[in-house]
């Protein structure tokens, strides 16, 4: 049985980046993490298994293979009270039907790793 960090590294290297590039806001043209810690492009690599229409996904994941957990890291350059849940649904349901695909395809199995979602959010302080 395959391990999920191998078949990514096999399958997907050019889809590494940096945790502050993949947290780039384009509309607002800002960084919302400032890390050069490698992570999967999680868009990147959706974009390439769907390249005719792509399902809604996470900026990036990390693996870790010690701890047999993937992070999945969504970034939200709003307020808490402004995400909106409905979307957030929806990007669970298919990023994890993506990992499914990828799972089932590369003989791993899924139910052997723990997920842990992290949404970062901008917060902007004002001071006076």
């Amino acid at each position: 049985m395959a391990e999920m960090s191998y078949i990514f590294k096999q399958k997907f290297s050019n889809s590494f980046d940096t945790l502050k590039n993949t947290s780039y806001d384009k509309e607002n043209n800002v960084y919302l993490c400032n890390s050069s810690m490698d992570v999967i492009d999680f868009d990147d690599v959706t974009k390439k298994l769907y390249p005719k229409k792509q399902p809604s996904s996470y900026d990036s994941i990390i693996i870790e293979e010690n701890d047999k957990k993937v992070f999945y890291i969504e970034f939200k350059n709003q307020d808490k009270s402004d995400v909106e849940n409905k979307k957030l649904h929806n990007k669970v349901k298919c990023s994890d039907a993506t990992i499914l695909d990828i799972c089932i395809s590369n003989h791993i199995k899924k139910d052997n790793y723990d997920y842990v979602l992290c949404v970062v959010l901008q917060i902007l302080l004002l001071m006076n």
